[in-house]
């Protein structure tokens, strides 16, 4: 049964909503088709079914031995900042989206000929590192142990080095589309300075200031965390809102998106627990030697 609702206009007026029912077979309101997975331009909400999504696969499995980062950690972060990023490593980082889930939003864009093969070559090489799920033929949510529809993002792929033409691109989730009713439209912004007080981030200038102050001599290193947005895994209930359609496939993303807040809030927070951990660590590790 689907409730239809239109306005009326007789003789130039527009008159009351007309509200009318209509009958339509199952297979209309409940397909598992990507189509019948859309918001469709007349108004028309159709509900996915329900898939057979494993919830074992799905919940976070952290590469950290949590209880030495809890050991490490204690004293040295900041005590708001330590307990949510333990909790978050443990069981996911929340979205914290606050968008409804009542029905399914389809932003993919059709990829084709070099796009869909470098998108679909990044998918399978995410499917062997454990930070995807799929392929799947149907929409994976809802699910049985999630009711909510899927947010379905916009793909899009830039080349990963600037400067290095290797062939090699980065898979980035347009979460900011469609501008004012996006995923990052609904997210609010929860960074350090929600959990230390007076916060300011590390800048340039001060990494160039601390130079000056240690000397010529000073050792400097460079490290790169690989894929380190991959590693803040989100929370097994926010899952429905990381769901990608490339060539007719569903796919399940379980960690941090590039191009979602909520990831860079997620990096930032981790970064700034590590180094505050790490860092007190060495100094008495230094103090203890001399």
């Amino acid at each position: 049964m689907v409730l239809n609702l239109r306005l009326v206009r007789r003789h130039g007026m527009w008159l009351a909503p007309l509200l009318t029912f209509e009958r339509r077979p199952p297979s209309l309101c409940c397909s598992t088709s990507s189509s019948a997975a859309r918001v469709h331009s007349h108004g028309e909400v159709r509900r996915a079914a329900v898939s057979s999504l494993d919830l074992k696969a799905c919940l976070p499995k952290p590469p950290f031995d949590v209880e030495f980062l809890r050991k490490v950690s204690h004293s040295a972060v900041v005590g708001g900042l330590r307990e949510h990023v333990l909790d978050s490593i443990e069981n996911g980082f929340a979205s914290g989206y606050s968008g409804g889930s009542f029905f399914s939003r389809d932003f993919s864009i059709q990829l084709d000929g070099d796009a869909l093969k470098h998108a679909m070559a990044k998918m399978e090489k995410e499917l062997k590192k454990g930070f995807y799920l799929g392929p799947f033929d149907e929409c994976p949510f809802p699910s049985p142990w999630c009711k909510s529809q899927a947010f379905i993002c916009q793909l899009f792929l830039i080349p990963k080095h600037k400067f290095v033409k290797d062939g090699e691109f980065r898979l980035i989730a347009n979460r900011s589309f469609p501008d004012g009713r996006s995923f990052n439209d609904l997210v609010d912004r929860r960074d350090c300075t929600a959990f230390i007080p007076g916060y300011s981030y590390y800048t340039f200038q001060a990494f160039l200031e601390q130079v000056r102050r240690l000397g010529p001599r000073c050792l400097i290193g460079l490290f790169d965390v690989k894929d380190a947005y991959k590693h803040c895994r989100m929370r097994h209930q926010d899952l429905w809102q990381q769901i990608y359609l490339v060539g007719g496939k569903y796919f399940v993303d379980l960690g941090g998106m590039f191009g979602s807040r909520n990831a860079g809030d997620a990096g930032t927070l981790s970064w700034s627990f590590w180094h505050s951990a790490f860092a007190t660590t060495a100094a008495r590790l230094s103090c203890n030697t001399l």
